[in-house]
């Protein structure tokens, strides 16, 4: 039909923090530059490149439970650091389930909300290419 669509995602879960908003108007200024619709330079910045090479990338809630998040979105992670645990809300006094890094790289995603159910993906690693 014609239609140019631009989206991104930009922390999840219908959040916002003040990085992320600058990161978003940034974004949209540069696109309105980029048309012609506003004057001025398109601002630049390094790009990052970021891959999930294997199925290592991905970590799963084994049970039900509640997260808790041990690791920010886009923070450095080593293998076998524990990312995240998972509270069991079926039974009491147990340890919880410890989520670890299966490679080394930064999380580039993590479950949201707070409630999981076994099978939901709790967090995606990335690795920084070059």
């Amino acid at each position: 039909m014609g239609k140019v669509f631009v989206t991104t995602e930009l922390g999840g879960g219908g959040t916002s923090r003040a990085e992320t908003v600058r990161i978003a108007r940034r974004g949209a200024m540069n696109l309105l530059r980029h048309a012609g619709i506003v004057s001025g330079a398109v601002e630049r910045s390094e790009t990052r490149w970021l891959d999930m090479p294997s199925g290592d990338c991905f970590s799963f809630a084994e049970e039900n439970g509640m997260i808790e998040t041990m690791v920010d979105l886009g923070e450095k992670v080593e293998d076998g650091q524990v990312i995240a645990r998972i509270h069991s809300t079926g039974r009491t006094g147990t340890a919880p389930q410890e989520v670890k890094a299966k490679l080394t790289g930064l999380l580039a995603a993590r479950h949201f909300p707070g409630l999981v159910k076994p099978g939901d993906c709790v967090s995606v690693i990335a690795t920084v290419d070059g």
